[in-house]
């Protein structure tokens, strides 16, 4: 009886490899999407642009060991419609190929666009199963999301991963919020916390820089934070990798000396001081200092004790400002303060939420960044004025 059993099991397994995926396609009938861009268009429409691998061009590079190809490794192609479903699906009739968008690396919204407001965007990125919610986003800053998906690069042939790489090694220099599609859900989760999102922009040389922030209230982009602002927006939040700091030099003021930071933690916290919100941000960081400009020895107290309270100082009025240019002129709380107020003051919170924008547009604000120096590398000073006696 019981073997019995076990050759019904058998059958049943396999007769269920007899009916393959029910929504199976050709590969060869696949555009693969590296990099998608969303575009304002004429009368309420969307203008989407979708970058394509060209295979043969691909393995005729590689076949060549390095050598350039006559074809376009990569191409573009545009459609206008009410919707990006509408363009997805309407593309087919200009291509004949259904477009695979789940490999884009990046999805690429402008600056128009997202003035007007990303809601729909993101409504038809969450709600499609062919989303890669690993996808970053980037809002492109006085250029079109479509001549991002023009850049170059000298070393990789496919612009989306070109484009992917430079926002993974930008996390040491410290000047852009990386921002994933789920990072995206997450914020508009939040009861009070506003969307912010990576900026990019297109160079001279055709290249693209990616640093800044983008910042919203609700859908819209209400405005911008520099690379600088941006930093002291990462420190306070927790999301500070590495950076490097230039501080005068205590020997010798018109030279620099450059910290490099190697970790960071930022905490924030919501007082309540005469039924007033007060916003808190603490900030413990260590450093090294990797460069040294102009004369003196850096490695006595004295001289480690300044530098620590101007890095002190430099980092928070980086955070100051970030903080007050949110306030005062975005009105937008990019931070999550309103989060940790209704966490750990929920009856304070409850009488708050409705007015909460113009609350925190006038809370007072208090940073502290408590910085050491721990190393100064292989030197106790530097070696130029000997080399250059």
């Amino acid at each position: 009886m019981v073997k019995k059993k076990y050759i019904i099991c058998i059958f049943l397994l396999l007769s269920l490899s007899l009916y393959g995926c029910w929504n199976n396609v050709d590969i060869t009938k696949l555009g693969v999407s590296t990099a998608v861009g969303i575009d304002k268009a004429p009368e309420k429409k969307i203008r989407l642009s979708v970058q394509l691998v060209n295979p043969a061009a691909v393995r005729t590079s590689s076949s060549k060991q390095g050598k350039s190809s006559d074809m376009d490794p990569v191409s573009i192609f545009t459609y206008e419609d009410n919707s990006i479903f509408d363009c997805l699906r309407n593309m087919v009739g200009k291509l004949d190929k259904k477009i695979f968008y789940s490999t884009s690396r990046v999805i690429i919204i402008s600056e128009d666009k997202a003035r007007d407001g990303i809601g729909d965007i993101i409504d038809f990125l969450l709600r499609d199963h062919e989303t890669n919610y690993q996808s970053d986003i980037l809002i492109s800053k006085n250029v079109s999301a479509e001549d991002i998906l023009k850049v170059k690069s000298k070393t990789q042939s496919l612009p989306g991963n070109y484009i992917q790489s430079i926002i993974k090694s930008s996390k040491s220099r410290g000047k852009l919020k990386r921002t994933m599609l789920i990072d995206i859900a997450k914020d508009f989760s939040s009861k009070s916390k506003y969307l912010t999102i990576g900026a990019i922009s297109k160079l001279e040389d055709n290249s693209a820089l990616v640093e800044g922030t983008a910042v919203f209230n609700g859908d819209r982009l209400v405005g911008w934070l520099s690379p600088m602002e941006t930093r002291g927006f990462l420190f306070a939040t927790n999301k500070m990798k590495s950076t490097t700091i230039d501080l005068s030099n205590p020997m010798d003021k018109d030279e620099l000396i450059t910290i490099e930071i190697m970790r960071s933690k930022g905490k924030l916290k919501t007082l309540i001081v005469d039924n007033k919100p007060v916003l808190m941000v603490e900030i413990e960081t260590e450093g090294n200092i990797g460069e040294q400009h102009g004369k003196g020895s850096i490695t006595t107290k004295e001289v480690i004790e300044i530098l620590e309270n101007s890095l002190q100082d430099t980092i928070k009025k980086e955070v100051v400002n970030s903080i007050n240019i949110t306030q005062k002129q975005y009105k937008s709380d990019i931070f999550g303060f309103g989060d940790y107020l209704s966490k750990f003051h929920p009856k304070t919170w409850s009488k708050m939420e409705d007015k909460w924008n113009e609350l925190y547009s006038s809370a007072e604000v208090q940073v502290v960044v408590d910085a050491k120096i721990r190393r100064s590398g292989l030197l106790k000073e530097t070696i130029l004025p000997k080399v250059r006696e």
